[in-house]
């Protein structure tokens, strides 16, 4: 049986496309025991879908490649996706700029795509991990798809195998390699949105401590990258959103340079004004007058002063500033367990209002499989969004 369409991965943008789509025969060949595994961790479990604003603010929140899907973003937006979601009964609502399901459950939004793909007829089989693909010109055409022990055919095919996260969740990036054969040029695939270890790495006793507002920078001049939110200490890295958004960037052997308190114009002499109103510890005085946990103001004043009787001499009060505006380390890891893929299908190999491969027509890339990544708050699953709703209108013509 020739089918009229087949989707490879029964993850996000998989599933999304499947609920916009209706068909006469689809089926949705799954690599693991489950579907939309993946999704379920978004957000915490909470699934952040997607980021309130104008579209137009989005471009930067994909890099390089985000100006080259603007057409894809505009047409399938932020506003237009959480008007589908409301539609078809799973209202949204904003939580500090991130969209989320009222209920704050991702069950409630895989539950919901699961629905909408079953309405329109598609079927799913799970444990079908696709090891090859080939065009045969034969009965008008159509894909051959090898899973496991099985074939399959379809007049059109869709790619929805996300990155190389969450290997356990399925997506491990083997269907790149089953890409490439085709001679589809693939970015080499890296995880980001990942924890960065650093060299001489002084928080460890810090596990758990976060630390709001900061700003992070790699590199210098024009071409530094800098993020800003809440970061977090572990035992041997930092993490949180700060960390998060610049990991793409903080590639092993580069260097980052930390400020605790942007938005403070003149830390020294504000230290040195409040040190000379207490009797209290330097550190306890750091705490109060930056509003820093108290814990990690300790370590920085240990770090600034060689002995405790010279923490409160204006050598070590400089330096304590120093820290705190500019508390620079060389990264010595980028974890191996982020949260996004960056590389994929290269975005010269398709059309970026249909999503249709030049040199393959009929055959369509979709979500992380592409070399398309945001920064945290719900900028990727907007984008498996954008581009699922892009092939639909395609298939719907």
């Amino acid at each position: 049986m020739i089918h009229d369409y087949i989707i490879i991965g029964g993850g996000a943008s998989g599933l999304m496309l499947a609920a916009r789509l209706k068909v006469n025969n689809g089926i949705i060949l799954e690599g693991s025991s489950r579907v939309g595994t993946k999704l379920l961790m978004a957000g915490g479990g909470r699934c952040n879908i997607t980021h309130e604003g104008s579209i137009k603010d989005f471009l930067t929140c994909y890099g390089a490649n985000g100006s080259k899907v603007r057409t894809c973003l505009y047409k399938h937006s932020n506003l237009d996706m959480m008007q589908w979601f409301g539609e078809n009964g799973l209202p949204v609502s904003a939580e500090n700029g991130r969209v989320f399901p009222v209920s704050r459950k991702s069950q409630d939004v895989l539950d919901l795509l699961l629905r909408l793909s079953t309405d329109n007829c598609w079927e799913t089989i799970t444990d079908s991990r696709v090891s090859g693909i080939s065009y045969v010109d034969y009965e008008g055409g159509y894909y051959s798809v090898k899973a496991d022990s099985c074939k399959y055919a379809a007049r059109k095919l869709v790619i929805a195998t996300g990155g190389i996260t969450y290997p356990n969740t399925g997506s491990d990036g083997s269907m790149f390699a089953v890409l490439e054969s085709l001679g589809i040029e693939i970015e080499k695939p890296t995880s980001v949105l990942a924890p960065l270890g650093l060299k001489d790495y002084p928080y460890a006793e810090l596990a758990g401590v976060s630390i709001q507002n900061v700003r992070i920078t790699c590199g210098k001049g024009k071409k530094a990258s800098v993020s800003e939110g809440d970061l977090l200490f572990a035992h041997k890295e930092i993490s949180g959103p700060a960390v998060l958004n610049i990991s793409r960037d903080a590639a092993p052997g580069k260097s980052i340079s930390i400020n605790y308190i942007p938005d403070v114009e003149t830390p020294f002499e504000d230290l040195v004004a409040a040190v000379g109103r207490s009797k209290a510890d330097v550190s306890t005085v750091v705490a109060d007058v930056f509003k820093l946990p108290k814990r990690f103001c300790q370590i920085v004043c240990q770090r600034a002063s060689s002995s405790k009787s010279a923490a409160r001499d204006g050598v070590s009060l400089k330096r304590v500033a120093e820290i705190l505006r500019r508390d620079s380390f060389e990264v010595q890891t980028r974890g191996s367990n982020g949260m996004v893929t960056a590389g994929g299908v290269k975005l010269s190999e398709i059309s970026t209002k249909t999503m249709e491969l030049k040199k393959h027509p009929c055959l369509y890339v979709i979500g992380e499989a592409l070399d398309v990544d945001g920064i945290t708050g719900g900028y990727n699953l907007q984008f498996a969004y954008s581009s699922a709703a892009a092939v639909a209108d395609a298939l719907n013509e």
